[in-house]
């Protein structure tokens, strides 16, 4: 004969009221934390695309002033020929590079290179004046 466990009324009770309380909250949890995370990727997503534009403004600032201060150096005859290998004053032509980018200093330093890569002038002290390549970037369009 099979002998069956049987519950007390007491025990059955406990494991209902057990049942019914937690399968609920369970399922609230799960919608919760669905309804946090989705929340939370909403707000990264915005928070991202905000500091992404910020980025895109402050490079659009820099290019601009880029674009001008090489407009400016390039209308400058003396840097034309200070970079044609004319005898000008090297004061004068460091003066019209630091002018020319003074904002952008702290984004970048500049150099003027002859039509050989040489470095000519500078915003940078840097020892060493070994010739760059001219075959990459604006030396190459120039």
């Amino acid at each position: 004969m099979k002998t069956r466990f049987r519950a007390s009324f007491r025990l059955r009770l406990f494991a209902a009221m057990l049942c019914v309380s937690l399968i609920p909250l369970s399922l609230a949890l799960i919608v919760m934390s669905g309804a946090f995370r989705s929340r939370q990727r909403l707000q990264s997503e915005q928070e991202a695309a905000r500091e992404l534009q910020g980025i895109v403004e402050r490079l659009n600032t820099v290019h601009e002033g880029f674009s001008e201060a090489a407009e400016l150096l390039a209308s400058s005859s003396l840097v034309r020929e200070a970079l044609g290998g004319e005898a000008v004053s090297t004061t004068a032509v460091n003066a019209t590079l630091y002018s020319a980018t003074e904002n952008l200093r702290k984004a970048a330093y500049f150099e003027l290179c002859d039509r050989e890569g040489r470095r000519r002038f500078s915003t940078l002290n840097r020892p060493g004046r070994e010739p760059l390549s001219v075959d990459w970037g604006v030396l190459k369009e120039a």
